[in-house]
């Protein structure tokens, strides 16, 4: 397994080699993402994969007029051939070679003319940028990574907004898809590093934050019981109230169902399991005080 670091790309060209500060580890290369790569590598032994956010308006870049511009834009496979032997030709994306990396196409939108031949419009909404960054973030498989890394200080601030909304959307649905399981769902980090300034010979520093969100299921306990010798003490008898101790993580599990479908008023009464549908309710096998009374 290894971890996914996401950076937005704004062009192929005006990128310095900048000296960056990873908790007083230097390392030296154009891309923030192989900076960050090396140092997961270096000092934690984590493989990384590089995951590069292009948006569609780079297609200036490699279409010679607004004829093929638009056979591109309608053709994700085509653009993306087109874009990676770009990266090819650039030297500041010779250092890719030493990672494993790959490229997504996100959506764009206002107006470019980038290689000042013809200017394209994308008349879009945020709402989109987010909805089709969250089923392309799925598709990379992101619940079989150990993590995702994404750089929020580069690319436009459109961009940058609409991947952490996606990325906040998918944590919250990784977590349902896991809350049976009592999965966490995927780890998230965000890195951030002040502007890179042209001519001034500095040494950037990059901060890594946790990136969270609530799943909104909770029960109202004083304390956390993820451990139920604390409600229940099974640690004296042994094996004899094995039984009883999964009937009562059973209970556990779909009275935290029921609770947060009663208090957000979320349809949760029907979940679906990796076979069939089953209707979640507490009936009397699954009654906590009948079943503490019974052991007593």
């Amino acid at each position: 397994m290894h971890y996914i670091v996401m950076q937005i790309i704004g062009n192929f060209f005006e990128y310095n080699e900048v000296e960056w500060l990873i908790e007083n580890k230097k390392y030296k290369t154009y891309l923030i993402s192989c900076a960050i790569s090396n140092y997961y590598k270096d000092n934690l032994s984590e493989d990384c994969k590089i995951q590069l956010l292009i948006p569609e308006s780079l297609v200036t870049y490699v279409a010679k007029d607004e004829n093929e511009a638009f056979e591109l834009l309608n053709d994700k496979n085509k653009l993306k051939k087109k874009l990676l032997i770009k990266i090819e030709e650039s030297p500041i994306f010779k250092e890719l070679a030493n990672f494993k990396f790959d490229v997504l196409i996100i959506q764009s939108i206002g107006s470019f003319n980038l290689n000042k031949k013809y200017a394209i419009i994308f008349e879009n909404y945020v709402e989109n940028l987010i909805s089709y960054l969250i089923f392309d973030l799925i598709n990379l498989k992101l619940e079989e990574s150990k993590g995702i890394i994404f750089d929020v200080s580069t690319g436009l601030n459109i961009y940058v907004c609409s991947v952490i909304e996606a990325l906040k959307t998918l944590v919250v649905y990784y977590k349902l898809l896991k809350i049976i399981q009592g999965g966490k769902g995927i780890d998230v980090k965000l890195t951030f590093s002040p502007p890179v300034i042209h001519g001034l010979d500095l040494i950037h520093p990059i901060q890594l934050y946790t990136y969270d969100a609530k799943a909104f299921f909770e029960l109202p306990f004083k304390k956390d019981f993820n451990d139920l010798n604390e409600i229940y003490d099974f640690k004296e008898e042994g094996k004899k109230f094995s039984n009883s101790r999964k009937e009562l993580k059973k209970a556990m599990t779909l009275l935290k169902l029921m609770f947060n479908a009663i208090k957000y008023n979320a349809p949760l009464t029907l979940f679906k399991t990796f076979q069939n549908v089953e209707v979640i309710e507490l009936n009397s096998s699954l009654n906590l005080e009948k079943l503490m009374e019974k052991e007593r």
